[in-house]
């Protein structure tokens, strides 16, 4: 394998060949090739000759000269030699006991190649020491060692000297002793090394074995935790004589390779702990045990996690849960490669996770220490933006006193909608992404927020405001002429509301004009020739409303002023009095047993009021006492038609508006110019039938004689009703404004209290 051939030789049975690379040598006998180089001894791998002697053969290098035994492929360096150490040898040449050397550099040497005699004849144990015998010729003997190693390792293992100043009594020819104490029990050699004064060397080997000691066992490493139920071991046995080998459990018995002083075998485990152990013994029954603990466990762990779902806004998120195992190791994640150790049976873990935007698998794997393994993945979705959503039309201002509010939402991951500060849930249509939610609402300014949170955790929130108002507007007017000659009249004053959105004054259709930073308003509206019915309706920005009668008289420049003398007046006021007797009041029918005193009182009445319509143009008034269970709206609808114009008798009286005044109270009814007085509209279109009087506040005229049944109409308290058909609980009736329907008989009465 080597094209360099630098130099060759032939003996009685190699053919030897130098080369770059160390010294071939090919046995004739057996036809095989062989390999020497400087790990084997030699002192340069590059051979430039070779001489031989018949014993040895001298082999010349790069870098000095090598001897081999031919016989024990031994070798011998003259590395000592002053100069030969080192030096290049070109050629060899053997003459007799002398050796020619030529070298590059160092010129001709000339080595006496003699060798000196010696030999170990045998080795023999006297108590604790060992007595190495032989014979070392005494000719030119400069110096001999003797170095004891292991016999497996004859070439590197001679490191201990032996003691050479001792001389047994019994063994003359002792060349050294050994003490056994430093010793272990083995196979060993020992070596005598002989240089002479010229420097010719010879060696000279001879075996002993020691066993002293029982066997020593050595297990090879094992695992402490294995998912198996059988389980292969080995080791080592150290000792001269070993009878046999027992490995538990089992009771396994075990052969040893003699040239490695090992052993193989495998055992049977069963679940949990498990102790190895061998027993050696050697021919004189000595024995040595090396243990282990080994668990067997084939059961993975049982692995929980909070949650097969998690939402998360944040870039990190905590993977908690709970690993029940009897060995457990750790929990790790996968792929992020972080883990938690894990130690008692039923432990507890959280590990944070780095999860990018949108959805992440995440695999949590626990692992006990025998290497089972379970996973369990769970789905991580992080979402970090807010989910839009967009409420729908909200008036700013309402009367009533609930309101719902809907709208939209796009986060598709939504969850609640709840509105603050109620802290109420809306109610999702997860369909149509739609929420609704009803909230109640106060007087005033109503601030909601609506807080719409996604399974993220992320909020948006959309402030609203709802102003609420339940209370109509109140005018409070300027001092109104009754008669004036002017084409229009202004009508101005204040107005007690806070969201007032118009004032319209008809049937002109005049839009008042409003001063919100001073709460007045003002309006200039056009007069007809002769008497103009003025209603001024108040609306405020919720929708509640209120109205307002008025009546102007307008004069023009024809018109004709009577004067009636003192007698033409008294006739027309007895011919009033003859009318109002076959009249009625509000309604109510003068039979025979009340007639004197409702008549005079009637008369009373009715000569004030003509008085006033009739007079000066002087403001005339009425002077009323109130009777038991009698309101205003009633006491107005006997003297002007209209029960709405209770407000002008309280403004009158300098009263309340509330509805009852007090039996006896004495009020002052105005009945002067620019006042309207229809006591007769009440009864305008009732028949001839039985006639009774409103009792109830407000009664309710309905279609048929059930609570369920459509209203029909309203009648106030004390107008007057004709009653068409009676009956247990309801009665069939009709009204003032000619309406017919079905009525309560608890609604009304058959005379005024």
């Amino acid at each position: 394998d080597n094209n360099h051939i630098l130099a060759g030789y032939c003996d009685a049975r190699y053919v030897w060949f130098g080369t770059r690379r160390g010294l071939r040598g090919h046995d004739i006998h057996r036809n095989e090739w062989m390999t020497l180089n400087t790990a084997d001894g030699l002192v340069d791998n590059v051979v430039q000759c070779l001489e031989g002697d018949g014993k040895y053969l001298w082999v010349g290098t790069f870098a000095g000269l090598s001897r081999l035994d031919a016989g024990s492929l031994t070798w011998d360096s003259f590395d000592t030699h002053a100069l030969l150490s080192a030096a290049t040898v070109n050629d060899l040449a053997v003459y007799g006991d002398i050796l020619w050397i030529a070298t590059d550099g160092n010129g001709l040497i000339r080595l006496d190649k003699g060798i000196p005699e010696s030999r170990i004849t045998r080795v023999v144990r006297e108590g604790t020491t060992l007595h190495v015998l032989g014979t070392v010729a005494d000719n030119d003997n400069k110096l001999y060692t003797l170095e004891y190693g292991p016999s497996m390792f004859p070439f590197v293992g001679f490191r201990k000297g032996v003691d050479l100043s001792g001389r047994s009594r019994a063994f003359q020819d002792t060349l050294g002793t050994i003490a056994l104490a430093d010793i272990a029990d083995g196979e060993y050699l020992v070596r005598l090394s002989v240089i002479d004064k010229k420097g010719n060397t010879n060696e000279d080997y001879h075996p002993f074995t020691i066993d002293l000691k029982g066997p020593q066992v050595i297990l090879d490493s094992l695992p402490a935790y294995v998912r198996a139920d059988r389980l292969r071991v080995s080791g080592s046995v150290y000792d001269t004589d070993i009878s046999g080998i027992v490995l538990n459990p089992g009771r396994v018995k075990v052969t040893v390779v003699p040239e490695k002083r090992t052993f193989d075998a495998t055992v049977a485990l069963r679940p949990g702990e498990n102790t190895i152990s061998v027993v050696a013994t050697d021919g004189k029954g000595r024995t040595a045990r090396s243990d282990a603990v080994v668990v067997s466990d084939l059961h993975p762990p049982v692995l929980a996690l909070d949650s097969d779902t998690v939402f998360t806004n944040r870039g990190e998120f905590l993977l908690a849960g709970v690993c029940r195992e009897r060995y457990p190791d750790r929990v790790e994640v996968v792929p992020a490669g972080k883990h938690a150790a894990l130690k008692d049976t039923a432990d507890s873990f959280s590990i944070a996770v780095a999860v990018k935007r949108g959805e992440n698998r995440v695999v949590a794997r626990a692992i006990d220490k025998a290497g089972n393994t379970t996973e369990q993945s769970l789905i991580v979705n992080r979402d970090d933006i807010p989910p839009v959503v967009t409420l729908g039309h909200t008036p700013a201002h309402t009367r009533k006193k609930s309101l719902t509010l809907s709208g939209t939402y796009a986060d598709a991951s939504s969850v609640t909608v709840g509105l603050m500060p109620h802290n109420r849930p809306a109610t999702l249509d997860t369909t149509a992404r739609t929420f609704r939610i009803s909230v109640p609402l106060h007087e005033g300014t109503n601030l909601f927020t609506l807080r719409t949170t996604d399974k993220a955790s992320n909020t948006t929130s959309t402030a609203a405001s709802i102003e609420a108002d339940f209370t109509a507007p109140r005018l409070s007017f300027t001092e109104l002429p009754s008669e004036t000659s002017e084409d229009n009249i202004v009508l101005q004053g204040s107005y007690d509301e806070r969201a007032l959105a118009r004032i319209t004054v008809s049937p002109a259709g005049v839009d008042a004009v409003i001063h919100g930073e001073h709460g007045t308003f003002r309006a200039a509206v056009p007069l007809d020739p002769g008497r103009n019915r003025l209603r001024v309706n108040a609306v405020d920005r919720a929708g509640n409303s209120a109205a307002y009668n008025f009546v102007v008289l307008r004069t023009t420049a024809d018109t004709t002023t009577v004067t009636l003398s003192r007698e033409e007046f008294l006739q027309t006021q007895k011919r009033l009095a003859q009318l109002r007797r076959e009249l009625e009041l509000c309604g109510a029918t003068l039979d025979s047993g009340k007639t004197a005193s409702k008549a005079a009182e009637a008369d009373r009445r009715t000569d004030a009021m003509q008085a006033g319509k009739e007079g000066s143009g002087v403001p005339v008034e009425v002077m009323y006492r109130v009777r038991e269970n009698e309101y205003l709206s009633y006491i107005a609808h006997r003297f002007y038609g209209d029960p709405l114009q209770y407000k002008r008798i309280a403004a009158h009286n300098g009263i309340s508006e509330a509805d009852m005044v007090a039996a006896g109270t004495i009020l002052r009814i105005p009945v002067g110019p620019g006042i309207e007085i229809n006591p007769d509209s009440a009864k305008a279109k009732l028949g001839n039938g039985p006639r009774r009087y409103i009792r109830a506040k407000v009664a309710v005229l309905r279609a048929q004689p059930r609570m369920t049944s459509k209203k029909m109409a309203h009648s106030l308290s004390g107008e007057t009703i004709e009653v068409l058909q009676s009956g247990e609980r309801w009665s069939r009736v009709r009204l003032g404004n000619g309406s017919e329907g079905w009525m309560k008989n608890s609604l009304f009465a058959e005379e005024l209290r």
